[in-house]
């Protein structure tokens, strides 16, 4: 077996290496094939060490047990043919009742985490090449990360004022991201869908309106799939952008106040009729996380009740516990040292970023969507997880797109990067460099 494993390995790799060094899918991005072969076998490592903590650390963790189940419903899906496509559409199958090898469940326990049944079914099919090895199904987890981070370079390289080698820095080798979309979970489904978003808001502001259409909906599609209560917080930040280029011109800001605004009163009016209840949905989310049982969980952490003086009596500690968490001081093991050790450079970065004397840029209308779903992801996240791994994990997405938007303001990177770019070998000099090598095709 283990030989058929490391012949299937080779075989694999053969074929990733010659469509990415071949492949017409691979030269519309403007970088290297080779870079980009590269960056699929550093994400297929990941996966491998991604795999392995969860096996050890974790005690097989959820990553195995999707695995798992995916590869019981793949040695049963011929004969269920009719209940593996009506289980995961929404068309409430009825189990077989024949079915030994793999207890099927009814569609009212599908329905309280679709995501993850979602996820078990589509990765059934990959199981048919993978001969059981969870390492051998990294290729396909690797391809999905692989594909989310060179949408967000292709759109980011045309909208923000970034050096090239900078960009790319930041689109491919941000450690919490990379690690975190490289495992078989569902963040790296999130973080293609949120990449669709991004490719439909460029195609929009270019006004290729089929296109945008195409990607806006695949984006939405996904993440209603895998985590559905992310719509909730692109809705408001995707009106906002859409109503940018023919409501709020050269207004930014105050085109995503009064968009926040009006959701923040209309949600408010909810609560306070009585006919729809959004801090009770919150609060109950937030005892599904509470129950959860682990060593992880934050020491002393409390629920809030759904009530507005609750909430907001609860708020300043849900944003530490997502800004701040986990406390050097308080790190129990390496995962949670290296977790500690992120969210301080983090902070580092901002403080390092906060320039003053630079004059303010121009920036593109998806700079402001970046900031906005990411600030708003982080409350949400603070106001009902409380597990230091999830936080962890669910937080890569929104402090990567924060990291890339800070990044703009290091006036010491950008001549370092332009340097590189033009050969130079000094990298300060009297005359102050442009910081972009490139004008966004959008600007405020």
């Amino acid at each position: 077996m283990a030989v058929l494993l490391a012949l299937l390995f080779i075989v694999y790799s053969c074929l990733a290496t010659l469509w990415i060094m071949k492949g017409r899918s691979f030269k519309q991005w403007g970088i290297s094939p080779k870079i980009i072969l590269m960056l699929f076998f550093l994400r297929l490592g990941l996966g491998a060490i991604y795999g392995q903590l969860h096996l050890e650390y974790f005690d097989a963790g959820d990553t195995f047990l999707y695995f798992e189940e995916s590869q019981l419903i793949a040695q049963t899906i011929w004969p269920y043919w009719d209940y593996y496509w009506g289980s995961w559409t929404g068309q409430a199958p009825i189990p077989p009742a024949d079915a030994e090898l793999y207890l099927y469940p009814d569609w009212s326990f599908i329905q309280r985490d679709f995501g993850t049944y979602a996820l078990v079914h589509i990765h059934a099919i990959p199981q048919f090449f993978s001969a059981g090895s969870y390492f051998l199904h990294g290729f396909f987890v690797a391809f999905l990360g692989l594909f989310a981070s060179l949408n967000f370079y292709w759109v980011l390289e045309r909208h923000l004022q970034l050096p090239r080698k900078l960009l790319q820095f930041a689109c491919f080798f941000m450690p919490s991201v990379l690690f975190w979309t490289s495992g078989f979970h569902k963040d790296v489904w999130v973080y293609l869908s949120i990449s669709g978003l991004f490719l439909g808001l460029d195609a929009y502001y270019r006004q290729l309106w089929k296109r945008a259409f195409c990607f806006l909906g695949l984006g939405l599609l996904g993440l209603a799939v895998f985590r559905t209560y992310l719509l909730g917080l692109v809705f408001p930040a995707l009106t906002a952008a859409s109503l940018l280029p023919f409501f709020f011109k050269n207004r930014p800001i105050q085109a995503y106040l009064s968009v926040y605004a009006f959701f923040g009163l209309g949600l408010f009016a909810l609560e306070m009729t009585g006919y729809f209840s959004p801090l009770q949905l919150l609060a109950n989310r937030q005892g599904a996380f509470l129950a959860e049982k682990g060593g992880s969980v934050i020491a002393g952490a409390t629920s809030w009740q759904p009530n507005f003086f609750s909430f907001f009596a609860y708020l300043p500690k849900a944003l530490f516990n997502v800004c701040f968490r986990p406390l050097i001081w308080n790190v129990k093991d390496s995962l949670q040292l290296a977790a500690a050790l992120e969210i301080l450079s983090f902070w580092l970065l901002f403080f390092l970023g906060l320039n003053k004397g630079r004059n303010p840029q121009k920036r593109s209308p998806l700079f402001y969507f970046m900031f906005f779903y990411a600030l708003s992801n982080l409350l949400l996240i603070g106001l009902l997880v409380v597990n230091l791994g999830t936080i962890v994990r669910y937080r890569s997405i929104a402090l990567h797109f924060l990291v890339i938007l800070l990044l703009q303001s290091f006036h010491f990177f950008h001549q370092y990067f332009q340097a590189k770019e033009s050969g130079k070998k000094t990298l300060l000099s009297s005359k102050e460099h442009s910081v972009a090598s490139r004008k966004a095709e959008l600007q405020d």
